[in-house]
């Protein structure tokens, strides 16, 4: 007789326990299913897919009845059944049943062969998957410590971002002041270009004054301030290596804390004062002119007025009140030609502002980007730089950059869809496409370039590794269980 056809008879007689008493057990069954194979009251068993009827001893007759193979779980009879593998110790799992009884070991507990006598393997493989488990959860955790780092770094590199936007804000802010200031003066020139010299004359100075008292007000608030800090540090000072030193240290540190945040309101820009010192010194010698008689006498009136303002203007540095930042204009050809200095210095603001509004929208389209989860990593790591040696080329990956392989040009950033980076429109190929490269990145605890694939022509498929790509739900939890009744698939 045939070996299998031995083991049927045998299968048959084991596997078939009638419904008394005794419980049922039937080959290639969980005891969790075992309730969907009880006959009905004429003793005969509906299939689990269909209203197709049979007798209960045909289940596991190695005849497939049922079209979805549910009558012949413990044979290979159906090539669409399935096989469940308990595996006492280890993780239950279903298997193909047209693997059963094919000599092959499929099962760590050997339950789908019996025409071989397969060992027990359930513990061996437990061990293994408890190490391969715990080497898994020990790099998200690593990996997890190092991107929360780089997510510190980045936040940082976000508060310079928007301290910068706000400083060129604040510039455009003082500098269309400026420029609305200019136009007027250069309009009223025009209006009146044969106006009394003396009348505007008497305006520049009285703005030069309260120019200086704004000024004057300013420094004396600094000065309030640098009392306060050298007041703290003597009170450091007498009390260093004294048992009150570091209650000493917390409270001067306080008090300097409250200090700092009671910001000094700035009442007039330098430039203003230097403005309105320069109009001044042009109208003085507009008046000059108007009523000197020899042009000699004219030009050493323009020179003793020039010195006077650079004196001027060198005693205001001096005091702390001007700073010397102000660029050192000339005072040559002012007077008759006052109209065009303004004009000059409008036309310059208007390209400085123009150059201050695009970096503005270059900084506010940088802080409002947007990168499917990578946002608070953003700016720590574009431009971060990984490359590997794959056959007899170098490939670069640049975070938020471009792909190279050598110096060919694979494509620059253009979108990112989860830890997925495309890269798009690279180095044109000779008679195909433009080059592009899908990078995808998985957790490590380093950036590392995995493997280099050229999945269709000038396509690029590549894979790293990158603390970027963990996260907490990447922590798996064991699938061992004291008990094997609720299996999970594998």
């Amino acid at each position: 007789m045939h070996l299998k056809s031995c083991f049927f008879l045998a299968s048959l007689v084991s596997s078939l326990i009638p419904f008394t008493n005794a419980k049922l057990s039937i080959r290639g069954i969980s005891e969790n299913e075992l309730h969907l194979y009880k006959p009905n009251a004429e003793g005969r068993w509906k299939c689990l897919g269909s209203d197709i009827t049979i007798n209960l001893e045909q289940i596991n007759d190695d005849y497939c009845d049922c079209p979805d193979g549910s009558d012949e779980p413990g044979t290979s009879a159906c090539s669409n059944g399935k096989f469940f593998c308990k595996n006492d110790g280890y993780i239950s799992k279903y298997i193909p049943s047209n693997r059963v009884d094919d000599t092959k070991c499929d099962c760590c507990d050997g339950s789908d062969e019996s025409l071989v006598k397969c060992e027990n393997t359930c513990k061996e493989e437990a061990e293994n998957y408890k190490r391969s488990l715990e080497k898994h959860n020990q790099l998200v955790s690593d990996g997890l410590k190092i991107r929360d780092d780089w997510v510190a770094q980045s936040a940082e590199l976000k508060k310079e971002a928007k301290k910068k936007y706000d400083s060129v804000t604040w510039k455009i802010t003082e500098l269309e002041k400026t420029k609305q200031n200019l136009e007027n003066t250069v309009k009223a020139l025009k209006e009146s270009a044969d106006s009394d010299s003396r009348s505007i004359l008497s305006n520049d100075l009285e703005e030069i004054k309260v120019d200086l008292y704004d000024l004057l007000d300013e420094r004396n608030e600094y000065n309030e301030r640098l009392n306060a800090l050298e007041n703290l540090l003597d009170e450091i000072t007498l009390q260093y290596e004294t048992d009150n030193f570091e209650a000493t240290l917390k409270e001067a540190i306080d008090s300097w804390e409250d200090i700092r945040s009671q910001n000094v309101k700035k009442k007039v820009a330098s430039e203003k004062i230097h403005n309105d010192l320069k109009s001044s010194i042009a109208h003085l010698a507009r008046i000059a002119k108007e009523e000197a008689t020899y042009f000699g006498f004219f030009k050493k009136i323009e020179k003793d007025l020039t010195d006077v303002y650079w004196n001027v203007k060198r005693s205001l540095i001096d005091f702390g009140i001007l700073s010397p930042s102000i660029p050192a204009t000339s005072l040559k050809n002012t007077g008759g030609f006052y109209l065009e200095n303004v004009q000059s210095d409008l036309d310059e603001a208007e390209v400085e502002l123009e150059e201050l509004q695009k970096e503005q929208t270059a900084l506010l389209e940088e802080l409002q980007e947007h990168h499917n989860g990578w946002d608070n990593l953003y700016r720590f790591l574009k431009g971060m730089t990984t490359e590997r040696k794959v056959g007899d080329y170098i490939y670069k990956v640049v975070f938020f950059g471009n792909v190279l392989q050598n110096s060919v040009d694979l494509g620059n950033f253009v979108e990112q869809n989860g830890n997925t980076l495309k890269y798009s429109n690279g180095q044109s190929c000779w008679n195909g496409p433009d080059r592009s490269a899908r990078v995808f990145v998985e957790c490590g605890i380093e950036n590392e370039i995995v493997s280099v694939l050229e999945a269709q022509k000038c396509e690029y498929s590549i894979k790293m590794k990158s603390p970027a790509a963990c996260s907490a739900s990447q922590f798996q939890t064991s699938l061992l269980k004291n008990g094997n009744d609720d299996p999970d698939e594998l």
